[in-house]
């Protein structure tokens, strides 16, 4: 989320247009953060410090089997390059990696997982050169460029084949826009 909200005001930015508005709300919402944070900055850190980062500390042996099955899973992929079928990988190897990337070329080999990341990286270099030149539409490109962003870190450590807004999104990215208005 943080990537997505950085990467589309640095978009906002750039045109004369809508800097000025981005910078108000940007400082809107920092003034709004620091209030928050005087106000209830005590029960904020309790909170930080009994649940969270305790909870999170406690489950981290999840992430790191998380992980090595990804890697497991590379090398799988080198095993069977043409994949062991769609949704199978649980059923042969008794795991699933959670890495959309991976997830795609396990189950339906290396070709479909090169064609899904040329396509994914397709629309993340169309909507940003659409922003970048201030061509038509720009500013939908740029929503659109954010929540690809988003969804790419999404996807690097949960499977989201299942996704159907993300498939939304990437159609998006080709689409045609003839104006910069938000409707």
């Amino acid at each position: 989320t943080a990537l997505s909200l950085l990467i589309f005001t640095a978009c906002l930015l750039k045109n004369d247009q809508t800097a000025f508005k981005t910078i108000l709300g940007v400082l809107i919402i920092c003034i709004g953060a620091m209030v928050v944070a005087f106000v209830f900055g005590e029960q904020i850190a309790n909170f930080a410090n009994e649940s969270v980062l305790k909870d999170r500390l406690a489950v981290q042996y999840y992430d790191t089997s998380r992980f090595a099955d990804i890697f497991r899973a590379m090398d799988r992929i080198l095993t069977n390059p043409f994949g062991v079928g769609p949704m199978q990988s649980w059923y042969v190897y008794r795991y699933e990696p959670h890495n959309t990337f991976i997830v795609l070329s396990m189950h339906s080999g290396v070709f479909a997982g090169i064609a899904f990341t040329v396509l994914y990286f397709a629309a993340i270099f169309r909507c940003l050169s659409k922003v970048i030149g201030q061509h038509e539409g720009w500013l939908k490109y740029a929503y659109v460029l954010a929540i690809l962003l988003g969804l790419f870190v999404l996807m690097n450590v949960v499977s989201s084949l299942h996704w159907r807004h993300m498939w939304l999104v990437m159609g998006l990215a080709y689409g045609t826009y003839r104006c910069n208005t938000v409707c």
